[in-house]
């Protein structure tokens, strides 16, 4: 209690960690992961934030979070940044930033807004930024192949959180259509279309129906939904089990595969159907009997990063089975995790009919669950209490692991820009995996990125002299994860 006391009772507006760590040892704690956990903790609390995954930030200890969010919303307030339709610039923040509060922080307050997830940066133009909420809402004209089309839906029941799109945006950015363009993007306030070089996905947010609606076409366009749907699942998560949605799966029966509207079928019930061992459910607009698992792998390969992890790829149905039944287990222990304070900080909007449940769900929720600024609430870092969970994030090889993926990411731009995104798509998903706990990881899915990482690198390295420097750090943190790899024979 006299820890915590000493901080919030600290008049700075924030802290360094090694300022932190003599506060703690003034009081008793000499431990390190002793001193982290307690910051998780009261970060948890709202009392302070600490985001100890990220390597910048967790230098820093804000020990006023409404100090934080008002920096934050000092450049999604600016009229110069709303005019621009959320672009903005390194400049621009100079400028927005200048009190004397913020100076010599101006780094770390861009990664917080990075945190929050309320703006990107632009791939290839550094130091220029999006804020998707302030996009426009006028969808910019493209073409679109109606032929062949996988569907996807959520739709949310009783209310729909705003900010659920704008989150998403910021999280695949590195996929939008012409990203690099602004001008060009196919990116808006309440859409977006993402493609991964074969296939072609439409994203578009319904609020008058509560729904995301989804379409993808191209060369196998269920690769790309996979991705859609598991950012989205990752989304509703942090929630926990107070958003109540359905991913609708459409019918492949023969009525419904050429419409353009067919018959839906809720994911959650596809699975149970798994699970009671029933393999076939009848469409209620044919009558016609359809395969369970066909209707769910025409659309999606649920979960990939757990699918590679199958001995036995004869047996899909056992495997969803079980995937079912730990989601459920998942449900259940979340149920009984120790409670944590929500550290949302609210501001006014004008949506005055869907605010009064928003912000009930807001005063009742007992998870630190940050959602877009648009809902009246920012960012989207998922604080839970759990020992577990602590020992994953604040060990000190996961620190390493985190500093090296910072090198490669740093030095990626030594390649052809075709090559930078390939690239650095795979360090985002390794950066994930290192950062979960170790039970969950899955090395084999590491390994893979890695391997994909060092054939481009090799690829694109002819007559790139700093190569070898990269080369050598993937091989470096291949090693720290205990992963033997071998750079690729020349051709």
């Amino acid at each position: 209690m006299a820890r915590r006391h000493s901080l919030e009772n600290d008049n700075r507006n924030y802290i360094t960690l090694s300022d932190y760590e003599t506060t703690c040892r003034r009081h008793g704690i000499s431990d390190q992961s002793e001193m982290l956990t307690l910051s998780n903790f009261l970060h948890s609390l709202g009392i302070c934030l600490h985001f100890q995954k990220d390597p910048i930030l967790r230098q820093t200890l804000i020990l006023k979070p409404n100090w934080g969010t008002a920096a934050v919303y000092k450049v999604l307030d600016c009229d110069r940044v709303k005019q621009n339709l959320g672009q903005f610039t390194s400049a621009d923040l100079a400028d927005i930033w200048s009190d004397r509060q913020y100076a010599n922080l101006h780094h770390e307050l861009l990664q917080l807004m990075k945190e929050f997830k309320v703006c990107y940066e632009i791939p290839r133009r550094p130091g220029n930024f999006i804020a998707p909420h302030l996009l426009s809402p006028a969808s910019p004209d493209y073409p679109w192949n109606d032929r062949n089309n996988l569907t996807l839906r959520y739709r949310y029941q009783g209310f729909m959180p705003k900010g659920i799109l704008t989150r998403f945006i910021v999280e695949l950015h590195r996929l939008i259509e012409n990203v690099s363009c602004p001008n060009e993007a196919l990116v808006w306030k309440t859409g977006v279309v993402l493609t991964n070089g074969s296939a072609r996905a439409e994203i578009l947010e319904n609020q008058t129906h509560r729904e995301i609606q989804i379409r993808a076409s191209g060369n196998r366009p269920r690769d790309l939904l996979t991705i859609i749907n598991h950012q989205f699942e990752t989304i509703h998560d942090s929630f926990d089990d107070r958003l109540n949605y359905d991913t609708l799966i459409p019918c492949n029966c023969s009525i419904c595969k050429p419409s353009n509207k067919p018959f839906t079928f809720p994911l959650d019930r596809l699975y149970a159907c798994l699970d009671q061992r029933r393999y076939q459910i009848e469409c209620h607009e044919s009558g016609e009997d359809v395969q369970v698992r066909g209707l769910i792998d025409d659309v999606i390969w649920n979960y990939p990063t757990e699918s590679e992890r199958l001995d036995d790829r004869d047996a899909p149905d056992d495997y969803l089975r079980n995937l079912y039944r730990d989601r459920k287990r998942h449900r259940q222990k979340s149920e009984h995790q120790t409670p944590t304070v929500n550290v949302s900080v609210t501001v006014p909007v004008n949506n005055t009919n869907n605010n009064q449940q928003e912000q009930a769900m807001t005063e009742s929720s007992k998870t630190n669950n940050f959602n877009a600024p648009m809902s009246g609430v920012i960012g989207s870092d998922n604080a839970q209490v759990s020992h577990n969970i602590f020992n994953q994030i604040n060990n000190a090889n996961t620190t390493e692991l985190l500093q090296l993926i910072a090198k490669l990411r740093e030095t990626v731009t030594i390649f052809p820009e075709e090559t930078q995104d390939a690239i650095l798509i795979d360090l985002e998903d390794i950066e994930t995996e290192v950062q979960k706990p170790e039970a969950t990881q899955n090395p084999k899915k590491i390994k893979q990125r890695l391997m994909a990482i060092l054939a481009a690198a090799g690829i694109a390295a002819t007559g790139v002299a700093e190569a070898t420097d990269f080369a050598n750090t993937a091989l470096d943190l291949g090693s720290k994860l205990g992963i033997e790899l071998k750079l690729p024979s020349a051709p």
